[in-house]
């Protein structure tokens, strides 16, 4: 099902009201206030690895909000890219912009102190009752092209799965924010590493790890190679994420 894309263009100071979205449809309400340099702000709203569903840029007018609504299958994963040519965000010494992400009524995300850009993930409904959410908030710090992560996932049957993330040569010296909310299963263990490929941590970076609404790790990473920090239902399943290359079958998605 193609989303419904219902976005109010002209800028507003107050929550504007809105139909009601449909069954099997989430409401997703973003709102930009941009800074005191608004033509440095641009955002783009699309389907994880599909096609976009909303944008915005060329803005002109200082401190204000516009708010922009779209009603998409809930049954989906969301990216949320948000960019500032100048590399200081939207809420520092010039102007105090800021972003919001409601969906379904609760806030998922919002902030503007990212550098270069900010990514986020919006996760729909999770297919099943049992899962749990991971949240994972990664500051990159200034240097992207030097950092990425690798979530190690062990199920109580079956074969280990990998996701990875980063690193981002396309950013040498731009720090960017990276949100990531994912439904994953109760039934598994699993392992969280952020890693730095020349071995000094992260340069003014910091990242989070929840799991289920309970903290697992905040850190600055200040120096090494890696951090890593396992999670989940993971007494009976730990030593399987130490089994030796060839031992299991990974599959990768990026």
């Amino acid at each position: 099902m193609a989303p419904t894309p219902r976005p109010t263009e002209a800028p507003t100071t107050a929550q504007p009201s809105f139909e009601a979205c449909g069954d099997a449809e989430m409401e997703v309400v973003i709102t930009i206030k941009t800074d005191s340099k608004p033509e440095e702000t641009s955002w783009h709203f699309k389907r994880r690895r599909g096609y976009p569903i909303g944008s915005g840029k060329g803005y002109t007018e200082k401190l204000k909000e516009f708010v922009y609504r779209y009603c998409v299958p809930d049954d989906q994963t969301y990216e949320f890219h948000l960019s500032d040519s100048g590399g200081d965000g939207i809420q520092p010494s010039y102007g105090y912009g800021f972003y919001t992400i409601v969906v379904d009524g609760e806030t998922y995300s919002e902030g503007g102190m990212f550098g270069f850009e900010e990514v986020d993930y919006i996760q729909g409904d999770c297919p099943s009752d049992s899962d749990k959410v991971l949240q994972f908030i990664l500051m990159t710090g200034a240097n992207p092209q030097l950092v990425s992560w690798k979530l190690t996932s062990v199920p109580a049957e079956g074969v280990m799965t990998e996701s990875k993330g980063g690193p981002w040569p396309g950013y040498i010296g731009r720090s960017i924010s990276y949100v990531a909310h994912s439904c994953l299963s109760a039934n598994a263990c699993y392992s969280l590493t952020v890693m730095s490929s020349n071995g000094s941590g992260l340069k003014n970076g910091s990242f989070e790890i929840s799991w289920d609404n309970t903290n697992v790790a905040v850190s600055t990473f200040p120096s090494g190679s890696s951090e890593e920090y396992t999670f989940g239902s993971c007494e009976a399943m730990l030593e399987r994420i130490t089994a030796p290359e060839g031992d299991e079958s990974i599959e990768v998605a990026h």
